[in-house]
């Protein structure tokens, strides 16, 4: 009989200790899961967020455009140049990465000349249109010096996405601030 008993108790100590690790491995596993809801949350609410913003983003740029069409706008509809994205392509191969690289800028309005923009604001402002991304051409303090491409570096990348872009004559400057250090 104690032999035997001596026997369950360290069966029933082994088998406590086994459930007693599964415990802390569910609890860890539980703690995880918690932690990974709340990054989604998190993450959901940056997205709702950033969702709100470009929407406010879109309609000033629809408003702005919209009152330039009928006439009522803060300048002709020929101040405008389109989207930015219609002045800057590259090749298949590459288009994803100026997609990458110009992100929302892509789909900012080109201002003809720099003196537009302030008109462009005070209308915004004042017909509480939302907000627009509005660039010009050459840009407003001109494009930073390139940092130099090493032959380290110049062995590992494919070169510079710049020599690579496709963009309307007069919008180089404008290439260059928007794309000139990505590699």
């Amino acid at each position: 009989g104690l032999e035997r008993a001596g026997a369950l108790e360290g069966r029933l100590a082994g088998e406590l200790e086994a459930l007693d690790g599964r415990l802390q491995a569910s609890q860890a596993e539980r703690a995880e899961r918690h932690l990974e809801r709340e990054r989604q949350r998190a993450m959901i609410q940056a997205l709702r967020d950033r969702d709100r913003e470009l929407e406010a983003l879109e309609a000033g740029a629809r408003a702005l455009l919209d009152g330039v069409v009928r006439g009522e706008g803060p300048c002709r509809p020929e101040d405008l140049a389109g989207l930015v994205a219609d002045h800057l392509e590259a090749s298949t191969e590459l288009a994803r990465a100026l997609d990458a690289a110009l992100g929302p800028v892509a789909q900012a309005l080109v201002a003809r000349e720099p003196e537009l923009l302030g008109g462009i604001v005070e209308w915004l402002d004042r017909s509480q249109a939302g907000q627009a991304r509005v660039v010009v051409p050459s840009g407003l303090g001109g494009a930073l010096p390139r940092p130099p491409l090493t032959p380290e570096l110049a062995a590992r990348v494919r070169g510079r996405l710049i020599d690579q872009v496709r963009c309307t004559p007069a919008y180089e400057e404008l290439a260059e601030l928007l794309v000139g250090d990505v590699l």
